[in-house]
């Protein structure tokens, strides 16, 4: 009995000091991130006219592109200035290759117009875009092992390869054999771009060790990605322009390096 009572008198004095303890903040960070990007649908077009040689009509193919999948790797940084908000900042590479899709739709039977079509069908892309952003984060529980977060981030979406621009070949027999010719379907002589980028990210963040956590996200990638409107002008590769909002998500795991925390208390 008197040694239950010394252990309940122990534990009532620890209380008060065990309530006052706080677990570490991290205030500046700066990690690695990677994971997988979804794709999705970009643009399509019907009535694309095209006339082989030696024909005295039209055929017409109907063409598609779609976004594939792919990968994301970045590196980001965020300070905190209180316990809740800060700001946050990230450079990334996003895997933006496309795919294209051809369907001959009205055709006279030449070989010219499916051997064209099959290799519009073949003109894939595996570009890779590099996105630029800024913006705020809000977390909470930021002391515990386990800190939920929110962040919003707008900025550039920088690429070297056309999502418009398109072109595919067939084979034409002449005297001196088979040779290759080239169509352009689209012509897009512009493939540097900066496009409008934003980004919506909702994760928590696991405390690693006393320098480190992991953070796991999912997040919500918008982008503004030019697109043909209709047919190009035959033989021009001339077409009206537009551009269209894309929303791709995206899973990503992070390593943070703490490089500047906020000490608990320890008392």
């Amino acid at each position: 009995m008197r040694r239950l009572s010394a252990a309940l008198l122990l534990l009532l004095l620890a209380r008060p000091a065990l309530a006052q303890q706080t677990g570490d903040q991290p205030k500046i960070t700066l990690g690695i991130t990677g994971g997988l990007v979804t794709g999705a649908s970009l643009w399509s077009v019907d009535g694309q006219p095209y006339t082989p040689s030696g024909a005295f009509s039209a055929d017409t193919l109907s063409l598609a592109r779609s976004l594939s999948p792919g990968f994301t790797f970045g590196l980001t940084t965020s300070y905190f200035p209180s316990s809740h908000l800060g700001l946050t900042g990230e450079i990334a590479l996003l895997g933006l290759g496309s795919k294209t899709t051809c369907t001959i739709t009205a055709t006279s039977g030449s070989s010219e117009t499916s051997d064209l079509c099959h290799s519009l069908g073949l003109s894939n892309t595996a570009g890779t875009s590099v996105g630029i952003s800024v913006g705020g984060v809000y977390r909470i529980a930021s002391r515990q092992d386990v800190s939920p977060f929110i962040s919003v981030r707008v900025g550039a979406l920088i690429s070297e390869e056309s999502t418009v621009d398109l072109r595919g070949y067939y084979f034409s027999d002449t005297l001196i054999g088979s040779q290759q010719v080239t169509v352009s379907v689209f012509n897009d002589p512009n493939k540097n771009r900066i496009d409008i980028y934003g980004q919506l990210a909702a994760g928590f963040a696991i405390a690693a060790g006393h320098g480190y956590q992991i953070r796991l996200e999912a997040r919500d990638n918008y982008i503004r990605l030019p697109v043909p409107l209709g047919p190009s002008a035959e033989g021009s590769g001339i077409f009206p322009r537009g551009r269209v909002s894309k929303h791709l998500f995206s899973v990503v795991l992070g390593f943070d390096i703490i490089l500047e925390k906020k000490r608990g208390r320890r008392y």
